[in-house]
């Protein structure tokens, strides 16, 4: 899947990480569904960066995703 083919919140073209769906979330690597009920559990996000406040999402998985997500819009 190219980044073209996810999904998209807004008109940035990134995944909203504070008003997505659970199946938005999942389109993201190496995020599954125990995890992006727990990245939606920790809404709201203020910064891309406190997405590693939620449980299970460390810097290295944060870098894999941070450019496809944003917390704007």
């Amino acid at each position: 899947v190219s980044i073209t083919d996810q999904p998209v919140s807004g008109e940035t073209g990134l995944i909203n990480v504070n008003t997505c769906s659970q199946e938005e979330l999942v389109s993201l690597s190496g995020i599954g569904s125990t995890q992006a009920d727990r990245i939606i559990a920790a809404r709201p996000y203020e910064r891309v960066d406190d997405l590693v406040n939620a449980r299970g999402i460390g810097q290295a998985k944060l870098d894999r995703i941070i450019d496809q997500i944003t917390v704007d819009g």
